[in-house]
């Protein structure tokens, strides 16, 4: 399976010179996909893409919520308006070039995305008087 086999386009945004925003579900607290729901919500954004679970997740251990089966969900969000691109996704528990790869393809040929944020928190086992350091590529 090719990068863009992992691709289920809905429709091609009208995007130039766009920013993107990758949240990833499993963080602390959950900051990365709270951030990415608040801000859909705020701007009314609406999902243009896709990338398919197979390959990447282990769906034999899906979870279950209300007797629905939770497969892990990868999508694509979009303001046009605001030029913004938001990707909310589960890390994958395979082929990670694939997926990163499958990831900038959309940014770079469907949205002309000129920067890149990724958003997410970890745990600290410090004092929180301690200093800390920001990290940033």
């Amino acid at each position: 399976m090719s990068d863009i086999d992992a691709l289920k386009i809905h429709r091609e945004p009208k995007l130039q010179s766009s920013a993107m925003l990758v949240g990833w579900s499993e963080d602390a607290g959950r900051l990365g996909p709270r951030v990415i729901d608040h801000l859909c919500k705020a701007m009314g954004c609406e999902a243009f893409a896709q990338i398919e679970p197979e390959g990447f997740f282990q769906l034999t251990g899906v979870s279950i919520e209300d007797d629905v089966a939770q497969f892990p969900d990868s999508k694509f969000y979009c303001s046009e308006e605001k030029s913004l691109v938001l990707f909310k996704s589960s890390p994958p528990r395979a082929d990670w070039y694939r997926f990163i790869t499958a990831v900038l393809q959309v940014a770079e040929q469907y949205c002309h995305v000129k920067e890149l944020y990724t958003l997410g928190a970890m745990v600290y086992f410090g004092a929180h008087t301690a200093p800390r350091q920001l990290l940033a590529i």
